[in-house]
């Protein structure tokens, strides 16, 4: 019984943390792809027109 207890309460935390992990990961995604496309703007601002 203490094992499936354990086992049990296991879950949980596993579950919690990676929810966690998923909420920073596409946090960092948002915030990198924001940088990044106003970067790549500015390039293509600065490319001649011809290319």
């Amino acid at each position: 019984e203490l094992c499936i207890e354990l086992l049990q309460q296991d879950s949980g935390h596993y579950q919690e943390a990676f929810k966690q992990y998923n909420d920073l990961l596409i946090e960092h995604e948002e915030i990198f792809l924001s940088l990044f496309a106003v970067n790549m703007e500015h390039v293509i601002d600065q490319q001649p027109i011809e290319s």
